[in-house]
């Protein structure tokens, strides 16, 4: 639990950040200022659900894959709620979203090819250093 705590309290460092940008990025665009319990709010939940993803890549117990596949699909529910939060004022376009799903989609996969290979040659020179002390 102290592991997901800290996680959680980083993601909402960073997702304090990001909302930020986001509302002067809307209030600069279309004047219009998102009101800021709805953006607390936001923040709170998109920090809960970012750092549950996070938690569950980092889960060490059980199948990798698996893990990846809960993790990304724990991530979509933050997604909506960003587009909740900012409505049309930020996601002018349907699309926009399904282009956002798919461009997280293929981040979540390299981290997940590079981690794993980096983890495979780590048992692999772990096996052969076992090899070589039984010889």
């Amino acid at each position: 639990m102290k592991k997901y705590i800290d996680i959680y309290l980083k993601s909402f460092f960073f997702m304090s950040l990001l909302f930020l940008f986001l509302s002067i990025i809307v209030y600069q665009r279309t004047d219009v200022r998102p009101p800021f319990a709805l953006v607390s709010y936001g923040i709170f939940i998109v920090s809960i659900f970012l750092s549950t993803s996070i938690w569950l890549f980092k889960l060490e117990e059980g199948n990798g894959l698996i893990h990846a596949i809960i993790g990304y699909l724990v991530l979509i529910p933050a997604i909506l709620v960003i587009r909740n939060v900012y409505g049309t004022a930020l996601f002018r376009f349907s699309y926009l979203i399904y282009i956002i799903f798919i461009f997280i989609g293929i981040i979540y996969g390299i981290v997940f090819a590079v981690v794993s290979k980096k983890y495979k040659n780590e048992v692999d020179k772990l096996n052969e250093m076992i090899d070589k002390n039984k010889n």
